[in-house]
């Protein structure tokens, strides 16, 4: 009887378009809530409803959440909302700054990294110059989810090498210290955690500004690249890359093209990626498709 009577609440709801209706008179069960608003979300966005994606992504509508249901994840929904808040700017609408903002974040995640760092950058953008709610919040947040992908990118794009087979996921006071030091001419896992003079100048203002350092650097290093880049080769580097858990950022980006699929995809991308050769005992991959042989 409860399952008939949750049923036929969540028709009701459907069809008086949200659940929200009834929060003045009755109590509905969260169940009732959530199942309402994930199938109200998807009707939207599957008909390209451009005003249910802004709200979609700003949390001012389809607010019941808290769990998964059957069918497409939030996740899945979020992408979705996103895609259509950016082909309707695309096509030359107006779209609210916050939705827009939300869009980019959420294309970041995008398996093609320059992509992704295109949208970050786009975002970045927008929190710099419109109205976004918690301006210094979201700021941090940028640079502690967000940044790990945009310096592995300017790495690789570099010319930067992720060796699987050397210790570079160890990080590197792990390798400064018990590591062999690798021979003249030989690639020095170590260089990916010395890059970040490869930011551009406006990246390094986000980085040093915005990450919770417990020693802060000295401005004047941190702003000339050439400087930032001596001082990465000194030991006070590791010291200090150690003591403001730098290492935390970098791994994180690295996690990004852990296994074999996702080094097959960094490869396409004409990135210098190689495989763990202990990856191979999972199986082959095609290099043209990244799937399995």
């Amino acid at each position: 009887m409860r399952v008939l009577a949750n049923f036929t609440l969540l028709m009701i709801c459907g069809s008086l378009n949200g659940c929200f209706l009834f929060d003045p008179v009755i109590d509905l069960p969260r169940d009732v809530a959530i199942f309402s608003d994930h199938a109200r979300a998807r009707t939207a966005l599957d008909a390209g409803d451009v005003r249910a994606a802004e709200g979609f992504l700003t949390g001012q509508r389809f607010t019941h959440r808290s769990r998964e249901v059957s069918g497409m994840s939030w996740g899945e929904l979020t992408y979705r909302a996103a895609q259509v808040v950016l082909q309707a700017k695309d096509r030359g609408e107006s779209i609210d700054a916050e939705a827009l903002y939300r869009a980019h974040l959420a294309m970041t995640y995008d398996d093609d990294l320059r992509q992704s760092v295109g949208h970050l950058q786009q975002a970045m953008q927008l929190l710099e110059g419109q109205p976004i709610r918690q301006a210094a919040y979201e700021r941090r947040q940028v640079v502690s989810y967000y940044f790990p992908r945009l310096i592995l990118y300017r790495y690789l794009e570099s010319g930067g090498r992720v060796d699987w087979n050397s210790d570079v996921q160890f990080g590197l006071y792990f390798m400064t210290y018990r590591s062999p030091i690798p021979a003249p001419g030989e690639h020095d896992p170590r260089d990916y955690y010395r890059s970040l003079h490869l930011l551009s100048l406006r990246e390094r203002e986000w980085l040093f500004t915005g990450w919770q350092f417990s020693e802060p650097l000295d401005e004047a290093i941190w702003r000339n690249a050439e400087r930032l880049r001596a001082f990465s080769l000194s030991e006070d580097y590791v010291v200090w890359f150690d003591e403001n858990a730098i290492g935390w950022l970098l791994e994180n980006g690295l996690s990004n093209i852990s296994g074999q699929v996702n080094g097959c995809r960094m490869r396409q991308q004409g990135f210098d990626v190689i495989d763990d050769r202990r990856w191979a005992t999972y199986g082959k991959l095609d290099e043209q498709t990244c799937q399995p042989l």
